[in-house]
């Protein structure tokens, strides 16, 4: 099972190559992200056999501003910076402020103890190892002639 169907699908549902083609017709202009002046983190995913993995972009984030939780085959993932200046002779501003929450949804069980996440060098990486998929056991039974 894939978590991201090729050739259709990214990991947030979006046709492929539409995240991008949204992403550029919401931006709003003079680089500022948009009108509530929001910000989004990036974000890769992958699957393997044993586990998902999921990094996001936090660059100027601390891990106590980034709170990451599971529940009900929900991965969320929320933070929130201030700003770090009240400089009133401040001319121009691109850095982004405020509050992000995403929600990415698991669509197999997971090893919920196990789960592990780790942040360095602005890069928040996730790991959700999966539950072993149980093989059917299958009996073999001899025909015997009469």
């Amino acid at each position: 099972m894939f978590l991201v169907p090729k050739n259709r699908r990214n990991a947030l549902g979006w046709p492929v190559g539409a995240s991008s083609l949204f992403d550029s017709l919401f931006e709003g202009f003079n680089g500022v992200p948009n009108k509530e002046n929001t910000f989004l983190p990036k974000l890769n995913a992958s699957e393997t056999d044993t586990e998902y993995t999921f990094s996001l972009q936090l660059p100027g984030y601390d891990e106590k501003e980034v709170d990451v939780s599971y529940s009900d085959g929900r991965l969320t993932i929320k933070g929130e910076k201030s700003s770090e200046t009240n400089d009133e002779n401040l001319q121009h501003q691109e850095f982004s402020y405020g509050s992000f929450e995403r929600s990415i949804t698991i669509p197999v069980d997971i090893i919920e103890k196990d789960i592990v996440a780790s942040y360095g060098k602005g890069i928040l990486n996730i790991t959700l190892p999966k539950k072993a998929e149980e093989k059917e056991i299958v009996h073999k039974i001899s025909v015997k002639s009469e």
